[in-house]
């Protein structure tokens, strides 16, 4: 399903974040500016669209007992992350998050580290 020669380097990052932590907005815009985006919001839908995609996120958000995915599908999903990016930009709310699905995680530490990781 998914070949890490061919993930880009902001899906790296993302998903060894996401090792970590859920992956939120903010978190998403720092790692495409880290990598050089241009405009970050069409960086962060192809980054997005790629992770989903290969089925190596979840979109959601979090409740009392922790994340829950969006109801509905892919693209409705990826539609309500882009438009709370572009809405809260540049203070996004911690309403939007990424789950590394269990072949997310797994590809995640196949991966050598990537430099968003350790910058200074």
């Amino acid at each position: 399903m998914s070949h890490r020669d061919d993930l880009s380097a902001d899906a790296r990052a993302v998903l060894q974040c996401g090792l970590e932590d859920w992956v939120s907005l903010g978190e998403l815009h720092a790692i495409v500016t880290f990598h050089g985006a241009a405009v970050p919001l069409n960086a962060i839908r192809s980054l997005v669209t790629e992770l989903t995609d290969r089925e190596l996120v979840r979109i959601g958000g979090l409740t009392a007992t922790g994340f829950e995915p969006f109801d509905g599908d892919v693209a409705g999903a990826r539609s309500v992350l882009l438009s709370e990016y572009v809405a809260a930009a540049p203070t996004w709310p911690f309403n939007v998050w990424l789950d590394n699905t269990a072949a997310g995680d797994e590809l995640a530490r196949s991966l050598p580290v990537d430099g968003y990781l350790t910058r200074p």
